[in-house]
């Protein structure tokens, strides 16, 4: 099994990022995500909107391989 993480500043940016990278590698066969709050830190309250504040840990098998451009894990 190998992992994934995704960053993404509200639940609707994870769900966009994790289809980009579904749809960059097809051969993904997801076993389990789970999300959660990144904790509190300096740079989120100085930073706005745009700092990730959600992690979405993608467990998945492949079963093609990955794209050249996707790092393996």
């Amino acid at each position: 099994m190998q992992e994934h993480l995704i960053l993404g500043v509200d639940e609707r940016d994870l769900q966009i990022e994790k289809s980009r990278w579904l749809t960059e590698n097809p051969g993904i066969k997801i076993v389990e995500t789970i999300i959660q709050q990144e904790p509190p830190s300096l740079l989120a309250r100085i930073g706005g909107k745009h700092i990730p504040r959600l992690s979405m840990l993608v467990r998945y098998h492949s079963e093609a391989p990955l794209s050249p451009s996707a790092p393996s894990e």
